[in-house]
């Protein structure tokens, strides 16, 4: 159980690093294509495939996209408190210099 475990943590922590390196938009079109690959296989394959493909793209597209969603959230996060604090100084300078 170890192992498995282990080896799902380093899956993750590769997969964090690539989503940190990802653009946004590159992001979005990885798991927008693999959605749309996923409907194609649905609509024009026997039901074993699309089960297969469920499992093994379905599952790191998916742990891919919590880290990339993990990734910008923390980003976005980090740009607002950026700007909030640069209003807030904005605002006391403009205080002081009455």
């Amino acid at each position: 159980m170890y192992s498995v475990s282990y080896y799902m943590a380093v899956i993750y922590n590769w997969m964090l690093r690539h989503a940190e390196a990802t653009p946004r938009w590159k992001g979005r079109v990885i798991i927008g294509v693999a959605f749309v690959l996923s409907v194609v296989v649905l609509f024009f394959t026997p039901v074993w495939v699309f089960l297969a493909y469920s499992v093994f793209v379905w599952g790191p597209v998916s742990v891919f996209a919590h880290a990339f969603d993990s990734v910008w959230k923390k980003r976005d996060q980090i740009a607002r408190h950026r700007s909030e604090s640069v209003y807030r100084t904005k605002k006391l300078l403009k205080s002081f210099r009455k």
